[in-house]
């Protein structure tokens, strides 16, 4: 009964609305008659400052903590830039942020990817989409892989697996060609993503094809 009908589609649209310009708390009091116990809702792990900077681990940025061993990076593909990340793990899987990034960099901190200035094409004139991405993945994989990173203490690291979003469409096959004609192929693989919804099987319970390795919600599996 609260939307309006002349500019919004339905009361999720209005439900959304409220949520984003009211806020979390004033939605669930007001839209969903449950309003939110702060103090109880902090107990239970809910982001604040205190709560974030309780997880720093104090490191300079680039630089892998003692404790962690491997290193891995992602790459995230989108048709102006590639967002990409480095992550060190430990033998407990614990996990730390080494550094993140964008290609080609952007040259500040705080951007959208609506607000992207320094782009692949710009980066790369008049080599057409997939042109720009292979480029663009090509000097970026070279950066990851050959990269030193300084360990805290004494010593340095490489990146032991380097991953890329291959599920666009659009750059999908630039994805697999470069995966295959890279100088790093032996540590580079595409990745696909895959939603895990109530009526699908979870990964635990896969059985997994001749040649496939499966672990904790990941397969590898063979390509040509």
């Amino acid at each position: 009964h609260c939307f309006d009908r002349e500019t919004e589609k339905s009361a999720i649209q209005h439900a959304y609305n409220s949520l984003i310009d009211d806020g979390l708390e004033a939605f669930s009091s007001e839209m969903q008659q449950s309003p939110i116990d702060v103090d109880q809702e902090k107990s239970r792990g809910l982001a604040t400052v205190e709560t974030i900077c309780g997880k720093l681990n104090n490191i300079p940025r680039g630089t892998v903590p003692a404790e962690c061993e491997t290193l891995t990076a992602f790459i995230d593909v989108q048709q102006d830039c590639l967002f990409w990340l480095v992550a060190a793990w430990g033998r407990t899987f614990d996990g730390s942020v080494v550094d993140y990034g964008t290609f080609p960099d952007q040259g500040r901190e705080h951007f959208a990817l609506i607000d992207i200035r320094r782009t692949l094409s710009e980066r790369f004139p008049g080599r057409g989409l997939e042109g720009c991405l292979y480029a663009g993945l090509d000097e970026l994989t070279q950066h990851l892989a050959c990269r030193e990173w300084p360990r805290h203490g004494t010593g340095v690291s490489r990146v032991a697996r380097v991953m890329i979003d291959a599920n666009w469409g659009q750059s999908t096959d630039v994805v697999y060609k470069l995966c295959r004609q890279s100088p790093h192929a032996a540590i580079i693989l595409p990745s696909h993503g895959r939603g895990i919804t109530a009526g699908n099987l979870p990964i635990s319970l896969w059985h997994p094809k001749p040649g496939e390795r499966k672990g904790r919600n990941w397969v590898l599996t063979r390509g040509d």
